[in-house]
């Protein structure tokens, strides 16, 4: 039988202790890096929660009607609508009841959408100014002008004995609104469309749907300004929903509201 020299075999035993305790190390090591069970589960259900949390339940859509009966301006009701963060499940007799009472198509679709709305889907295009102003024209400003005859700016001076509402012509060119009056040029008009803060349709209230007849625009100081088709007393529309149209489409961001009325 072999025997083994005792002082020969203890650098081999120095060498296996020391083996030994550095493989115990690394396993201690790593089961004090490795995650608790179930923190995966808990961390997605923490989330699922807080997107749940972010919604303030069911909404009304009758609440709606009595802002718009309240002759709340349409920005200000998609404000709320986006603020409340309510959901709004609406049938097909809601939605028609919603337009029998003025509210807009645009209103109506913010609800159906009331899920996705963004926090400050709405305060965005309102807080516009300067270089980013809403009515920053997506298109070249070497465009064409456009000119739209036959309209009537409403006259927001004292009216004794004559007509309240002015011909002339209305103009956008160069980044410009401008209005010349038919008779009177210090009646004219000369309007930055940075200094534009709203455009809009007034409409007249009617059931199965709303007759819009007459276009106009906000300036960020407060100034409105009001136009009608030449013919409106015998039911012309259509030069103010000509013009609503291509400011729509030139300025999509610019805010655009519809103010039912009980009479033209």
């Amino acid at each position: 039988m072999l025997s083994m020299n005792p002082v020969r075999s203890l650098p081999f035993l120095a060498i296996a202790v020391l083996a030994a305790g550095c493989s115990s190390s690394h396993r201690a090591q790593t089961s004090s890096n490795a995650p608790p069970r179930g923190s995966s589960s808990s961390s997605s259900d923490s989330s699922r929660a807080s997107s749940a949390s972010a919604y303030a339940g069911q909404g009304d859509y009758r609440e709606v009607i009595k802002l718009q009966r309240a002759n709340l301006s349409e920005d200000f009701i998609l404000q709320r609508i986006a603020e409340d963060r309510k959901v709004y499940t609406l049938t097909a007799d809601q939605m028609i009841e919603l337009r029998n009472n003025g509210i807009s198509e645009r209103v109506i679709a913010a609800m159906q959408g009331s899920v996705r709305i963004p926090d400050d889907s709405i305060q965005v295009s309102a807080r516009g100014s300067g270089s980013n102003s809403p009515m920053t024209s997506t298109q070249p400003a070497s465009g064409p002008a456009m000119t739209w005859e036959g309209l009537v700016r409403r006259n927001s001076g004292v009216v004794i004995m004559k007509s309240r509402w002015d011909s002339g012509t209305l103009t956008y060119a160069d980044g410009q609104i401008r209005w010349v009056d038919a008779k009177d040029s210090q009646k004219n008009l000369l309007i930055p469309e940075r200094a534009v803060s709203e455009h809009f349709l007034t409409c007249l209230k009617k059931a199965g749907g709303n007759e819009c007849f007459e276009w106009g625009f906000r300036t960020k100081d407060g100034e409105e300004y009001h136009f009608r088709d030449v013919n409106w007393e015998q039911g012309g529309i259509e030069k103010p929903l000509a013009v609503h149209d291509f400011f729509r489409s030139r300025f999509p961001n610019l805010i655009d509201s519809n103010k039912p009325v009980e009479k033209k």
